[in-house]
């Protein structure tokens, strides 16, 4: 819908766009973005509480951008998994300290998180919703990672093909996978380049 420069700003440029728009185009909108807000502002994780900064976390590539509004930075996604781990493990540590019991379901979740619903992490790999998910691995159009470490090394093709595909309808999304399926990969050096060339740029100061 928009493309702030930095996610902190999402809302103020959706004001603009939606003081421009029908009260129902507007309804529909604020129901995805607050979905998409669930999904990456962890500061909604904190139920109840308010007048938290915001905690944007977007993956960009091999990157996550990290955005607190008063701080905007990027890590290596390698370097942002490991360090939510790390918290995982201290908030899982404290509350078997306080309470194992009370808390058995949640620490059980955390223990299994690395087995998660296989058409959620689809999902979330390819940015669609858990039944357009569940619909393409009914129908053998795609595979979902076995883990959420391979959800997140976002290595396969049909996958990142399905994401670009955006919001296409499923039946187009399996157009597309099939026909992607017909071509063998081949080495492709001048892209190498350019792809060596752009990272390249991107890693520059």
């Amino acid at each position: 819908m928009v493309q702030p420069e930095r996610p902190s700003f999402l809302m103020a440029e959706l004001t603009k766009r939606w003081s421009e728009l029908p009260d129902a185009a507007v309804e529909s909108e604020r129901q995805e973005i607050t979905a998409f807000e669930d999904v990456h502002n962890l500061a909604n994780a904190f139920g109840g509480v308010s007048g938290l900064l915001p905690l944007w976390c977007l993956r960009d590539q091999d990157r996550m951008v990290i955005d607190t509004q008063e701080t905007l930075c990027e890590v290596p996604i390698q370097v942002a998994i490991d360090a939510f781990t790390a918290a995982g493990n201290q908030i899982a540590a404290r509350l078997s300290q306080a309470d194992k019991r009370k808390w058995s379901r949640l620490l059980q979740a955390w223990e299994r998180r690395n087995n998660g619903d296989s058409a959620l992490l689809l999902a979330l790999t390819i940015g669609r919703d858990k039944q357009t998910a569940e619909t393409l691995i009914e129908d053998k159009i795609l595979e979902p990672p076995s883990s959420f470490d391979e959800a997140a090394n976002d290595n396969d093709q049909l996958r990142i093909a399905a994401r670009m595909a955006g919001p296409l309808p499923v039946n187009q999304i399996k157009t597309v996978i099939n026909k992607i399926r017909i071509f063998a990969s081949r080495p492709a050096p001048r892209l190498d380049e350019t792809v060596e060339a752009t990272r390249a740029g991107w890693a520059r100061p």
